[in-house]
């Protein structure tokens, strides 16, 4: 698995976006977080699921950022914070 190049969050932490290099491109990876619930037992998972089974591409970094935006402000999510660089 390729390591992120940066992972992005939106305002309401509820999604992320990672920027990964591929082949001469950044590819944007969207993933919301996903809690499990079972009736009467509690929580019993919770992850990042991919949330998108499209690819993004772009050819340069600060496009990838733009769309992970775009991607964010689709969903409802806000405007994204970046998590770590």
């Amino acid at each position: 698995m390729t390591e992120p190049l940066k992972t992005i969050s939106s305002t309401c932490g509820r999604y992320r976006a990672e920027i990964v290099r591929r082949t001469g491109c950044f590819q944007v990876k969207l993933f919301r977080w996903t809690e499990e619930w079972v009736p009467g037992y509690g929580e019993v998972a919770e992850f990042w699921e991919p949330a998108s089974h499209f690819a993004t591409m772009t050819d340069t970094l600060e496009r990838a950022e733009e769309l992970a935006a775009e991607e964010f402000r689709s969903l409802g999510a806000a405007s994204p914070e970046r998590a770590e660089e």
